[in-house]
This record gives structure tokens, sequence and C-alpha cells, in this order.
């Protein structure tokens, strides 16, 4: 209510307040949203990637596949953290074990060139082929670009 004014005021600093409590009371909506406000720097929140995630760990470890996804990101572009694709790949199949496109897609990225995995087309294939059924456009290129 207080982020988006609806029926009160609106107030960045209540809503980073209540936010906060509930996201560190175990409510992952709170969790994942804080984890993006935080990464932003917006709507009151100051840019840290390190309290960004944390929420998103929070969430992610309560088996939330975007929150999942987005600790793979953070490991695989190193936002605020070095770049570890061993770790980036863990959590992206965390995600994409729960049939999450964007994470299948990255798990085939990491099997086409190694990245954190060991270098396997067939595997790469496979997990670009999943992210495909869902409609994911660069895993349909990467597939026939791999099979010509």
């Amino acid at each position: 209510m207080y982020l988006n004014g609806y029926g009160i005021e609106q107030s960045y600093e209540y809503a980073r307040k209540w936010l906060t409590l509930a996201a560190e009371n175990g409510d992952v909506i709170s969790q994942h949203m804080a984890g993006h406000l935080y990464a932003s720097g917006s709507l009151g929140f100051e840019q840290d990637d390190h309290a960004s995630y944390r929420m998103f760990r929070m969430a992610a470890d309560q088996g939330v596949a975007l929150s999942q996804h987005k600790i793979g990101l953070i490991y695989f572009y190193g936002y605020g953290f070095d770049i570890d694709f061993d770790e980036a790949m863990i959590w992206f199949q965390k995600a994409a074990d729960q049939d999450y496109a964007a994470s299948q897609h990255f798990l085939g990225i990491g099997y086409e060139l190694g990245w954190g995995v060991t270098q396997n087309i067939m595997r790469a294939i496979f997990w670009y082929s999943r992210a495909a059924e869902q409609g994911d456009e660069y895993a349909i290129r990467a597939i026939e670009r791999l099979i010509q």
C-alpha cells in the first residue's frame, strides 16, 4: 500500500520498512520484491548488491524458481560478487528443474561452452530444447546453430 499509495499516502520509507519486515519474517513475495528493489536501487531502496542477494537467497532457499534464477544471474554476471559459473549453474539447475525457461536456456549456454559444467553439446541441446518448448527464441536459434 505504501509503495503505490493505494488508499494511503505514498511513503517509500514505510514501504521499505514493512516490505523488509515481511521479507525477514519469511514472506517469499516480499523477499523477491525487496531483492529487485535493492538490485535496482529504486522506490526508496538504496542500490545494494549484497542486500539484493540476501533477499533473493531467502526466497530461493524456499524454492522460488524466479529467485533461484536471479541468484544464478548474480553469479553468472558477477553482480556485486566474483563471477562463479559453477555456482551459477547450480542455481540455474534448481530453477530449470521447475521448468523455468530462462534457467533452462542458461544451462544450455553452460553445457555448450563448458562454463560451470563439463562441456556437453547433447546436454546443451536438451536444455535449449526445454526452453524452446516454452517459446524461448534465443534457445530456438541456439538449437538451429548447433544442429547445422
